[in-house]
């Protein structure tokens, strides 16, 4: 039997499945209020959230969610990348040194980097960042993408 955390997260993952990203950021946010001990609902809270554009946003719901389950590579990439695309730069470094020492594959955390340097228009440091992507993971085809544009 379904507990009531996983029901409510079963009808957040539909909204979200359905398209109604509002919708799916509202219970999401409800319930991590709910529940403020589980990092799935601050999570798909960010999920949604950036679905609508609102990445500032997003960034606070995958940080609440990363407070709550810290050192979680998914989360930690999710957080990167609401921060990119909100164009907080200084965080995304910050972060991502901080993180590349105890992150066993830093492929993705490289490529998030080199996005946001991309974003700076900082060619020479997304090429770097986006070569030492390729070198830790060779088989990321975004990364290949990114080095060929």
């Amino acid at each position: 039997m379904l507990t009531r955390e996983q029901k409510i997260l079963g009808k957040i993952r539909a909204q979200f499945d359905a398209g109604k990203f509002g919708a799916a950021a509202k219970a999401a946010q409800a319930a991590a209020r709910q529940f403020p001990g589980i990092a799935e609902f601050p999570n798909y809270a960010g999920f949604a959230l950036a679905q609508t554009g609102r990445h500032k946003d997003a960034a606070v719901s995958f940080s609440a969610a990363l407070n709550l389950a810290p050192g979680t590579p998914e989360i930690e990439n999710n957080l990167l990348q609401a921060l990119v695309l909100s164009d907080q730069h200084d965080k995304v470094d910050a972060l991502v040194a901080r993180w590349l020492p105890k992150r066993q594959n830093p492929g993705d955390l490289h490529y998030l980097q080199a996005l946001s340097h991309v974003r700076r228009d900082q060619a020479e440091f997304a090429l770097a960042a986006v070569d030492k992507a390729i070198a830790a993971s060779r088989r990321t085809p975004r990364s290949h993408y990114l080095r060929a544009n």
